[in-house]
């Protein structure tokens, strides 16, 4: 699930930003696992924070004693996402206007092409099993499973809702994640149930593009209340963005020339 950021004088707006009644008081957390194929090791760990209008996700290492490798911070209000990657000491700031032109250009090619089309044209079939309270939805190729529960605060869905669409609309700047047009489709099959997901299961059938089918299952866990140590990361985030240098989108996402003139105003200040 994210990647690096960094703060300088001007973005203590950030901090002490004027937040609408409709955003203060939301304070929760989920703990995502990532498990490939039929593992039972999980292959990543991501710890995401809601802290009134801002959203905070770490992407742990895989240590003894887990620390956040990146950083994805989402101001809710700015509709803004400032990536952080730790070990680089560097952050990228990204406008919703940046996402929407890269899924646009994204969605245009894959659609010209015939071998690609399926990612970027999805059409799901949906199912529902009251008996296990799960939904599946379906393409020729692609296959999601979701089981979910209703918080017990349901006020929590807007601000989880907002964060899940904008996140996967961010895989549109990463090479290396699936195209996100069937995972955007896919949450508002999530939205629609009002659940906040415990687990999910994305497969992929084989075609000319995969030639070996894939599996991915993530796991959910909230919790209603945030600890003295999510605290204490977020008032890390905060300082990394503060003091690390920034990039445009293509140094930080590693993208082609091509793309560098839509993320080179990232880094004028």
């Amino acid at each position: 699930m994210s990647k690096p950021i960094g703060y300088r004088v001007g973005y203590l707006l950030f901090l002490t930003l004027a937040i609408t009644p409709l955003l203060l008081g939301q304070e929760f957390r989920i703990d995502t696992e990532l498990y490939l194929d039929d593992s039972s090791k999980s292959s990543s760990r991501n710890m995401t924070l809601f802290s009134d209008a801002v959203v905070y996700d770490f992407l742990m290492s895989d240590s003894p004693t887990p620390e956040p490798i990146q950083i994805t911070i989402f101001n809710r209000s700015e509709k803004k996402f400032i990536l952080i990657d730790m070990q680089r000491k560097v952050r990228c700031e990204l406008e919703r206007t940046q996402l929407i032109k890269l899924l646009e250009a994204m969605r245009k090619e894959a659609m010209q092409n015939e071998t690609v089309r399926f990612m970027a044209d999805i059409q799901f079939k949906e199912d529902y099993d009251i008996t296990s309270e799960a939904v599946e939805a379906r393409s020729d190729l692609i296959r999601y499973e979701l089981k979910g529960s209703h918080p017990s605060d349901s006020t929590i869905l807007p601000a989880y809702h907002d964060f899940l669409d904008h996140y996967t609309m961010l895989g549109a700047t990463d090479p290396q994640r699936f195209p996100p047009f069937a995972r955007m489709k896919f949450n508002q099959i999530i939205k629609k149930y009002g659940w906040v997901p415990q687990t999910i299961t994305f497969s992929v059938g084989t075609n000319e593009v995969f030639q070996r089918p894939m599996k991915a299952k993530t796991e959910h866990i909230l919790n209603m209340n945030l600890s003295d140590r999510d605290r204490e990361r977020i008032e890390l985030a905060k300082r990394c963005w503060m003091n690390y240098q920034m990039v445009n989108l293509s140094d930080y996402r590693g993208l082609p020339e091509l793309v560098k003139d839509e993320s080179e105003s990232t880094t004028k200040k």
